[in-house]
């Protein structure tokens, strides 16, 4: 990793400061991060969160200097919005900071808007090794999905453009992309904007995004929804070919056929068996299908 506009040269006695205004030791490679660069804007600066609920950038590090990319600055900032072994080093095209946690030294992505943490990583050092570029033909739309950048979508709309006719490339929807992408945030805004949102969980529920899940059913979604194009399967047969148990109880519970058939006669449990997840297929014959 490379990076520009760092804030210039610091020493041992500016950590100390920084460490004795925080109440908490700063970790070894952070420390050494810090001495060597003390922030800036990096190349490559695309991560994805560890379980891919998102995939965004770095605009910058914080470092040691004054103004909006200073490290007390923005520790100041966050101190009420997250626990106290949590500082922010850095933050995102859409304002949302990278978290790293004192105690665990782990990395975590702090989304602004819902003040939820996401694990990145384990370590700075793994973290650091794992950032990508984004691939150049990417659009600007293309971007502001991976980086759930709410900020670009409500620029659409106060620009007049319909909802539901904000498409990718492939011609889908944002709330296509949004639940098949795992991608909660971009879906909440969409669908709080008044975007039509048939198939999303049928979506969600073929690539295990529970959390989208979740969403979708408090919001009344339906739970036996088909998609014509995958052999006329359901939402649940579609989560029980994918192996996800928690998803499986969770449309069940709010009301799933569990005797639909897809166009080939087949069920769930059916489906369940081509999984191989045997707490899933168990739990259907024991518990579903007496």
């Amino acid at each position: 990793m490379k990076l520009k506009e760092t804030f210039g040269n610091i020493d041992e006695s500016e950590i100390l400061n920084f460490e004795k205004n925080i109440g908490k030791q700063l970790p070894p490679e952070y420390r050494t991060f810090l001495i060597e660069n003390n922030g800036g804007r990096p190349k490559p600066n695309i991560f994805k969160t560890l379980r891919g609920e998102y995939e965004t950038d770095i605009q910058f590090f914080f470092g040691i200097t004054k103004g909006n990319y200073d490290l007390q600055e923005n520790f100041q900032r966050l101190k009420n919005h997250v626990p106290f072994e949590f500082i922010p080093i850095a933050v995102d095209s859409g304002g949302n900071r990278i978290l790293l946690n004192l105690n665990t030294k782990e990395i975590y992505f702090f989304d602004s808007e819902t003040e939820e943490r996401y694990l990145i990583s384990e370590t700075f050092k793994n973290f650091i090794k794992g950032l990508y570029n984004l691939k150049e033909e990417q659009s600007e739309l293309d971007k502001a999905i991976y980086s759930q950048n709410i900020f670009y979508f409500k620029s659409c709309l106060e620009k007049g453009e319909d909802i539901d006719n904000i498409v990718n490339e492939f011609n889908q929807t944002m709330v296509t992309v949004a639940s098949l992408g795992g991608k909660l945030k971009l879906l909440k805004f969409f669908m709080e904007n008044g975007a039509k949102y048939e198939m999303a969980l049928f979506n969600a529920s073929s690539n295990g995004h529970i959390e989208i899940v979740k969403y979708l059913l408090s919001k009344g979604a339906n739970p036996n929804e088909r998609d014509v194009t995958q052999n006329d399967d359901t939402a649940l047969i579609q989560a029980c070919f994918g192996g996800y148990l928690e998803i499986v109880k969770l449309l069940i519970k709010n009301g799933a056929d569990i005797n639909a058939k897809d166009i080939n006669g087949q069920t769930a449990l059916d489906k369940a068996y081509w999984s191989d997840n045997q707490e899933l297929i168990g739990y259907l014959e024991n518990e579903v299908y007496i």
